[in-house]
């Protein structure tokens, strides 16, 4: 059961120390990640394996996803 392992304690994105951080993972719903990434640090490579990044035309979002990209100048 993961309760005996030594794991570390999950933080709030605003609290982490990044200083040793290389590259962060992002899975999340339509829309997260585009808010997520704008308080990074912006050093940090982004590996975004939601929907948000994923079209190179962001007028195809919109179309696709019902709602406009909220990070154009991101993308």
């Amino acid at each position: 059961h993961l309760i005996t392992q030594n794991l570390p304690d999950l933080v709030a994105v605003k609290d982490a120390d990044f200083s040793s951080v290389d590259a962060v993972f992002c899975c999340l719903p339509h829309g997260t990640t585009q808010e997520i990434i704008k308080g990074l640090p912006t050093r940090l490579k982004i590996v975004d394996l939601s929907a948000d990044f994923r079209l190179r035309d962001i007028n195809d979002y919109a179309e696709w996803y019902g709602q406009p990209h909220k990070a154009t100048e991101l993308q």
